[in-house]
């Protein structure tokens, strides 16, 4: 028979790890309704096509800065440069592979990257820092100038 204290540890621990495999969070609410997210192949394949940039950002159900970027989706600037771009979104859970694929400066989420219409990351954009493909969710001149840039690449 287990004790109170080690059932509690356990239910702990089960909780946390629920948490952290995202079964307990809800995906972020990125503006679905006025932003057109694409999955990785689908969106590469419109990239190609259309010759438009890329913003690719890589997200996690359980992440808090994830969900914060509601605020920047919900932007009417982020919204409009949107529409000029191909928009993707990975789920590093549900990614793996894809996410291993860009963890150029580490894993941690998110990660936002801007590509060109083929799929190449347009490194010169980014500053040479650590973690410089994530963006503070309080940033939203940050993030709409990042776009921009792409945008002015093209």
């Amino acid at each position: 028979m287990l004790n109170q204290t080690t059932k509690w540890t356990l239910l702990s621990t089960l909780l946390y790890g629920m948490l952290s495999l995202g079964f307990a969070a809800e995906p972020p609410d990125w503006n679905d309704s006025e932003i057109q997210w694409m999955g990785y192949e689908q969106g590469i394949n419109v990239a190609k096509q259309s010759g438009k940039p890329i913003m690719m950002i890589f997200y996690a159900n359980w992440c808090p800065t994830c969900h914060a970027y509601k605020n920047i989706f919900n932007k009417p600037a982020v919204i409009s440069l949107a529409k000029k771009l191909v928009m993707i979104k990975v789920n590093v859970d549900q990614s793996p592979h894809l996410s291993q694929r860009y963890q150029y400066d580490g894993g941690y989420v998110p990660r936002s990257f801007v590509m060109d219409s083929t799929g190449v990351v347009l490194e010169a954009l980014y500053p040479e820092k650590s973690y410089k493909y994530f963006i503070k969710s309080q940033n939203i001149d940050g993030f709409k100038r990042l776009m921009e840039k792409a945008l002015a690449v093209m």
